[in-house]
């Protein structure tokens, strides 16, 4: 459309499109130079689609402008069922629809709309007197080009070629529209802003006389003059290989994870106030190992769980409990509780409910009703999901920040209010009451009940015996079997004379148990499942 200028004499030409007209999401570009009103002009605009201001073009009697970008940032594809409107724009917000009238003393005349992108060739030959003289007139060097690619383009190959590049661009859209999540990201401004000493912290109060550039700590090892003073060169100058600390602080991440405690016990600290490494020669072989490796971390998980340290017991004794409580000195294998997700996830695992499907949108498991509404979430509801999103691994969990999902805080997860790499784990009555009586883990327990009766032969001993080796990964002394089979009985009584109650249990839950078993047996066999699913042996790593 044209804009007008701060001379009543002049008009400048500007493109400007919007996404659900949202205005942080949209293109806008205007000519440096201004048309004059009082004659006619030919005037020329192209865009190719991409979804940026680059691909946009002015051009004045053939003559290409130059352009000045305001808004650069359509984030995706979309569809609009407004009409074209030539001379005037419709505007939508959320009370109405009205048109904004903004040609109201000129004069269109010529209006021609092409489906494809014009070249710099194309509009000079369309703004001569006669377009399809002049054609014919230059069919020398370049000027052929347009000729060809208007021959090509009514060929029956070419035809169906733009069909069918039609039929995947929908189809690319719909896929988009359904499957691509979007994320925010950060772009480096084209002139980066003058930035300032702050004076003590103040962000309105900078030294105007201590300009700051871009660099790293100077006790770290310096930025190689090659690299760009951005996050591209700051990412690529946290793994050059004259810098240890992202090796280093990566393999105590790992160990932690295996140990329970890294070789440095302060994760989020390797600076002065950190603890000391217990076995510093160690941490560097294990760095220089993952950067030589090309930072493969599938080989360092190989590496660490292969090693005779790892492959320890885990039994403590009394001496070693008075000479090495923490287990610093590596004497055992590891022992601690597992991570919240991951015994969600293993009870899921055991049960054959576990969908190890990757990627994707984040999903909604059971969470007690109305939670996210008695914290007053802005009237935000959860939607508890159905089908496969119930038992994804728990880190395609959606987690609110403010209110995270119960059942992971009740087994220590970070809340994610702040950053935390350590890991804290306590014993409280809360968590067995989570084991025992979450939708969750008793959805898990009844099917791990119904794993039980069909894989696990046929008698109660040997069913028995199947599951905790599921759910422990061995089998069960004589006396805890001894108890669990008693237990199984007394349950086995209990819901014959209560057929009612052993309906309610297994209709805990989505999935559906299988109708050929007897309900009575299974719920019996569910409340042993619950039991193996409580054991401290199956909820410990060790």
């Amino acid at each position: 459309m044209l804009e007008e200028t701060g001379d009543p004499n002049f008009v400048r030409v500007s493109f400007q499109l919007n996404a659900d007209f949202r205005i942080d999401d949209g293109i806008e570009v205007v000519s440096k130079s201004v048309i004059p009103k009082s004659e006619w002009s030919r005037l020329g605009v192209t865009w190719d689609g991409s979804g940026r201001a680059s691909g946009v073009g002015f051009y004045l009697n053939g003559d290409p402008l130059e352009t000045e970008v305001l808004k650069n940032g359509l984030k995706k594809a979309f569809n609009t069922n407004s009409s074209l409107v030539v001379g005037a724009r419709s505007v939508e917000d959320a009370q109405e629809k009205f048109r904004d009238a903004t040609l109201n003393t000129g004069l269109i005349d010529d209006l021609q709309i092409y489906d494809e992108v014009l070249g710099p060739k194309e509009v000079q030959l369309l703004c001569t007197t006669d377009p399809q003289y002049s054609m014919l007139a230059f069919l020398d060097g370049e000027s052929r080009d347009p000729l060809k690619f208007l021959w090509a383009k009514n060929t029956p190959e070419s035809k169906r070629l733009i069909d069918l590049k039609k039929e995947r661009e929908e189809e690319l859209a719909e896929f988009e529209k359904r499957h691509v999540i979007e994320v925010s990201i950060m772009e480096e401004m084209d002139t980066p802003r003058d930035t300032f000493l702050l004076n003590r912290g103040a962000y309105d109060q900078p030294d105007l006389s201590e300009e700051l550039d871009p660099a790293v700590p100077a006790a770290l090892p310096e930025m190689d003059r090659s690299l760009p003073r951005n996050r591209l060169g700051l990412a690529r100058w946290l793994v050059d290989s004259s810098n240890p600390l992202t090796a280093r602080v990566a393999v105590n991440r790992y160990w932690q994870m295996y140990f329970g405690m890294g070789l440095v016990k302060t994760p989020e600290d390797f600076g002065l106030q950190g603890a000391n490494p217990s076995h510093p020669q160690l941490l560097d072989w294990l760095a220089s190992e993952f950067r030589d490796s090309g930072w493969d971390t599938k080989a360092m998980q190989k590496r660490i769980v292969m090693s005779s340290t790892y492959r320890q017991t885990s039994h403590l004794n009394p001496e070693l409990l008075d000479k090495d409580p923490e287990n610093r000195l590596l004497a055992r294998g590891p022992r601690f509780r597992l991570y919240g997700h991951a015994i969600r996830d293993q009870a899921l695992a055991v049960s054959g409910l576990l969908v190890g499907d990757q990627g994707g949108p984040s999903v909604m498991p059971y969470q007690p009703e109305g939670l996210w509404e008695e914290v007053s979430a802005k009237g935000y509801k959860y939607i508890v999901g159905s089908g496969d999103d119930l038992y994804r691994r728990s880190l395609y969990t959606f987690w609110r920040r403010t209110i995270p999902p119960p059942s992971m805080m009740n087994f220590d997860s970070s809340a994610r209010e702040m950053c935390s790499v350590g890991f804290s784990a306590t014993n409280t009555p809360l968590q067995a009451l989570n084991l025992m009586n979450d939708p969750q883990f008793l959805e898990a327990a009844r099917m791990l009940g119904q794993r039980m009766i069909k894989e696990g032969g046929e008698t109660v001993l040997g069913r028995i015996e199947f599951g905790h080796r599921l759910t422990a990964s061995r089998l069960p002394r004589k006396e805890a079997l001894m108890v669990l089979r008693s237990s199984h009985a007394e349950y086995l009584e209990y819901y014959r004379q209560e057929p009612q109650k052993a309906k309610e249990l297994l209709s805990v839950g989505e999935s559906k148990s299988d109708p050929l078993i007897d309900p009575v047996e299974l719920a019996a066999m569910t409340v042993i499942a619950n039991v193996l699913l409580n054991l401290d042996e199956t909820v410990t790593k060790q």
